[in-house]
């Protein structure tokens, strides 16, 4: 039957809840939010930053982008040069000669 739902869920249900994934989400929340217990009212995150050496802070950074942008794969390419190069006189007998009748 073409077009037809002959299996799975009912349109609509939805998904289970899980309880880990949410506790999950709201501490990340609460952990990038701005915390009025810190100076200047920065995140945890910006807190926990800060307190890294330069070099750790750059790696951490590099880490996140990960979750930003895609990760570009490594692509072969295969360039043969396959064109003759031809003196500026052989190519001008070429242009000048008449028409191949094939």
């Amino acid at each position: 039957m073409k077009g037809k739902k002959t299996g799975g869920r009912a349109k609509g249900t939805p998904n289970k809840d899980k309880p880990l994934k949410a506790t999950l989400r709201q501490h990340s929340l609460e952990y990038f939010a701005p915390n009025p217990d810190n100076p200047d009212g920065i995140s945890d995150f910006e807190k926990d930053l800060q307190g890294l050496t330069p070099g750790d802070r750059v790696e951490a950074e590099l880490k996140l982008l990960r979750f930003h942008t895609p990760q570009m794969q490594a692509t072969a390419v295969d360039i043969t040069a396959t064109e003759t190069t031809l003196t500026l006189s052989e190519r001008l007998a070429a242009l000048s000669a008449p028409p191949r009748a094939d």
